[in-house]
């Protein structure tokens, strides 16, 4: 973690207190990505700084209602369906 006040703005809008990481991938060290987690919606940016250097980009953010979710056997994070 570097940061957690960090500020974004992609397709899908602008995002605040959002957590900056640094990541590498041990069997690939020169592969260098920041990444960006906006609070209630996960990864929001991701960044990469070398290797084969991209831009990820959350587009859109939808959501499902509980019968649907349910219906699919998914449930929010630290939540089950009985």
């Amino acid at each position: 973690m570097l940061s957690l006040d960090e500020q974004v703005e992609v397709p899908a809008g602008h995002y605040d207190q959002v957590l900056l990481t640094k990541d590498t991938i041990t069997i690939k060290p020169d592969v260098l990505e920041y990444k960006l987690f906006a609070p209630g919606v996960g990864p929001v940016l991701v960044l990469g700084i070398s290797a084969g250097a991209g831009r990820e980009e959350l587009l859109e953010v939808g959501t499902v209602s509980a019968d649907v979710a349910e219906a699919a056997g998914s449930a929010p994070l630290g939540q089950t369906y009985d």
